[in-house]
């Protein structure tokens, strides 16, 4: 039997030896291992070998086969080795083949060969088509990565993970696909084609089962909205599934603030129109029973005694359940145990639901955990700005105990500075139990422009202007400005430099230069001067500041409507101004330059004298506030005031330059520059004869109430709206503000951030014209909001 057995594998072996080749196994001089003959006794592997490796090396594909040299032909473990190599997903095929090669001595060997045809790599990756959504949004979508071997799989799972995305953007007709593109050596681009097709628009949002709550109510709720002849602008009226999935939370939140804490909503019907450009959306309702607070108590580790936990509670029996109390206990309650270093405190609730009573007993289970540290603080996405302009803002530090009050105060402070678009601090668990690091990402905004213009318009005629404005200069926080601006009607030249943190103190330091020629309405100021401010912050919203003023005028007759040759009193006084004054500020708002809520008030007292080498003499105090409120869909609105009061101590009369000029886009707005006020009549210095004219003097007061909203437009790229009323008006010496004799007026605007700096265009409409006003004053400025 032995020697039937070694008779057939002799005459296997020759077979292939007649004919073999490792590098042309295709040939026939060699025979793939699966079409041996079965029942035979498999021949003993010399050597096994790799045909067809480009990019693959040869130790990655060894490892992957467990045949051997030395060892018989296994067959199952030649097929387990291919199933192996092709797990890989490196290939495109794989087949053995057994050998017999004749070595250069003349011996015969057999060779097992795996030959393989290897996966094409990804060259590149490209997207196109995508213009609705943003093509880094598409490609955090893709599965596959240039210069990895070739997954059809893969690709195919983010044809489809691109298509849900664009689903759930409301592009419920977009097409996805694919294609691959042939490059040398084995390469291939990858190429997503994308057609959007136009969003589908939201026909109807149907509420059913709402019997205690308006459906009108509830859509002011959600951001999924019905469209409207404005949609184009404001982009209402499409569906984005992310949203509509918020939506559902809102609901349920918004019931619960209304004491219906059993409410559920079934699975939302969403269906399309057979032109598949429209949806309607059915919400059903299950509201169940309004629930009254029944009993209210604190449980767990209670570091305070209950009576002092309960006390400052929002959540009060006999009154509506309300989730939103529930909320701002929770915060409370951890707050108090977090300030006091407690930073794993938890505050769970436990209820108990009295259906026959329609009472709801609310417990606060509190879990305080173990005392931590602030560890590493590390701050991240500061690309311009020092590490150290945004940890002078802090007020934590590494080491200290754990504050939860402290890091909510020090977020807020960084946003303040309004040189970031996003600001967020979150505690990071460490390996130790003890010690929490601290994460400070924020994103940053553009804080500063260049721009050079020119242009023309009825009023200035020709107008150039050049200007350098960065607020967060190197990166230090502090202020620079450099501007040019010449045209008919004025002549300006600054320089200003504020430096918010002197020395890395709490003193503050400002100058500024300048070269003026303005022309007011009834006459031209030129000034060249400059100012030093020194001041101190005493608290985190409050500051004092002391200014010293050196100013050279030259007053002429002649602004914008007034006549050249009018001879005034106090007009022609020309000659220096040298003036202290003094201010107290405080200021609560959340951002400098974008504010959506806080306040900012400032008391100042200026006097100038002869003491200090000034040619006149006066005293002038001024208060002003504004005051910032959120509104819904990211409006704000602002109430600001403004009062001032100038006098002569000596009896002289003040200058015109100096008195309060009001009308314009900075105080009453509808009014064209320094037209309002009080006037006198002036006769003219070259005919005696001729009818006096009014002239506009300024006033000795000033009193001005400005309100407007501002409302996005195109959040995206900084473009927002803005609506007004105005009221204000300058009195005389003498004449004490009188609601009745302001002028009011109302009007819209449009406001860009753009890459040049802040730019306005407001129209402004006077209520209650007088003659010779007129109807509509547009303004336009950059600079500030």
């Amino acid at each position: 039997m032995r020697l039937a057995q070694t008779i057939v594998t002799v005459v296997l072996i020759a077979l292939i030896s007649g004919t073999a080749s490792a590098q042309m196994p295709d040939s026939n001089d060699a025979q793939q291992v699966s079409d041996l003959p079965t029942g035979v006794q498999d021949p003993v592997i010399d050597e096994v070998r790799f045909s067809g490796l480009v990019r693959i090396d040869l130790a990655t594909a060894t490892a992957r086969v467990g045949s051997k040299s030395g060892a018989k032909l296994d067959r199952d473990q030649v097929s387990k080795d291919i199933k192996r190599l092709f797990a890989t997903s490196a290939f495109e095929d794989v087949q053995a083949w057994l050998v017999r090669e004749t070595t250069s001595r003349g011996d015969q060997v057999l060779v097992l060969v795996y030959r393989v045809v290897e996966r094409p790599a990804i060259e590149s990756i490209k997207v196109e088509g995508a213009k609705e959504v943003k093509e880094e949004d598409v490609r955090k979508k893709i599965m596959v990565r240039t210069a990895s071997i070739l997954d059809v799989n893969r690709i195919r799972q983010s044809v489809d993970a691109i298509r849900e995305h664009y689903v759930e953007q409301g592009f419920f007709l977009a097409e996805v696909d694919y294609k691959l593109v042939t490059r040398p050596e084995n390469m291939v681009d990858v190429v997503f084609t994308i057609r959007e097709h136009a969003k589908v628009k939201i026909q109807r949002v149907e509420f059913i089962g709402n019997n205690n709550i308006p459906s009108k109510e509830l859509k002011k709720i959600i951001g999924t909205q019905e469209g409207s002849l404005l949609s184009f602008l404001t982009g209402r009226g499409t569906f984005a599934q992310e949203m509509f999935e918020q939506d559902l939370q809102r609901l349920e939140f918004y019931y619960n603030t209304k004491g219906f804490a059993e409410v559920r909503f079934d699975q939302p019907i969403v269906s399309l129109s057979r032109d598949r450009k429209f949806i309607q959306i059915v919400i059903t309702v299950h509201e169940g029973p309004q629930y009254k607070v029944g009993e209210v108590s604190v449980e767990g580790d209670l570091l305070f005694a209950k009576e002092e936990l309960m006390k400052g509670l929002a959540l009060k029996s006999g009154e509506i359940f309300n989730a939103m109390n529930v909320q701002k206990d929770a915060m409370a309650l951890s707050d108090k145990y977090k300030d006091l270093g407690y930073a794993f405190a938890t505050v769970g609730n436990a209820t108990n639901f009295r259906r026959d009573e329609l009472l709801l007993d609310f417990t606060y289970v509190l879990q305080k955990g173990e005392k931590a540290r602030f560890g590493r603080i590390e701050i991240i996405g500061n690309e311009g700005t020092r590490d150290w302009t945004i940890r002078r803002e802090m007020r934590i530090y590494e080491g200290d105990l754990y504050n939860e009050t402290k890091l909510r105060a020090s977020e807020a402070r960084i946003r303040r500075l309004g040189f970031f678009e996003k600001v967020e601090i979150r505690p990071k668990a460490t390996s130790r139990p003890d010690e929490v690091d601290v994460i400070v990402e924020v994103k940053e905004r553009q804080t500063g422009a260049f721009s050079v213009g020119a242009g023309f318009s009825s009023v200035e005629n020709f107008l150039f202007q050049a200007q350098i404005n960065k607020q967060n200069f190197l990166g230090r926080g502090q202020n620079i400005r450099l501007e040019a601006t010449l045209s008919s009607l004025r002549r300006y030249f600054v320089l200003s430099f504020d430096e918010p943190y002197l020395f890395d103190t709490n003193w503050t330091f400002g100058f500024s230069a300048f070269n003026t020629d303005l022309a007011y309405y009834n006459f031209s100021q030129a000034s060249t001067g400059l100012d030093l401010t020194f001041g101190r912050r005493f608290l985190d919203d409050f500051s004092v500041s002391a200014t010293y003023r050196l100013e050279t005028v030259k007053v002429r007759a002649g602004g914008q409507e007034g006549v050249a040759d009018v001879p005034i009193a106090n007009l022609d006084l020309d000659g220096l101004t040298s003036s202290l004054s003094t201010a107290f500020m405080y200021d609560s708002r959340d951002d400098r330059m974008f504010p959506t809520r806080g306040n900012v008030t400032s008391l100042s007292l200026e006097w100038a004298g002869s003491q200090i080498g000034s040619d006149f003499d006066f005293i002038r105090m001024q208060v002003r506030s504004r005051q910032y409120f959120p509104l819904i869909w990211g409006a704000v609105a602002k109430i600001a005031g403004s009062w001032g009061y100038i006098l002569s101590p000596t009896g002289k009369p003040v200058p015109i330059f100096e008195r309060f000029q009001v009308g314009g886009i900075f105080t009453v707005r509808g009014f064209e520059r320094a037209s309002l006020g009080p006037s006198i009549p002036v006769g003219s210095a070259r005919d005696p004869n001729a009818n006096p004219t009014s002239f506009k003097i300024g006033g000795a007061q000033q009193l001005i109430f400005n309100f407007e909203i501002e409302f996005p437009i195109f959040q995206q790229i900084g473009v927002r709206g803005v609506v007004f009323f105005d009221a204000g008006n300058a009195y005389d010496d003498g004449e004490w503000p009188n609601p009745l004799k302001m002028r009011t007026s109302a009007g819209l605007g449009i406001r860009w951030f753009s890459p040049i700096g802040p730019l306005r265009f407001e129209w402004g409409f006077p209520l209650k014209r007088l003659k010779g006003e007129p109807p509509v004053v547009f303004e336009f400025n950059i600079g500030t909001f």
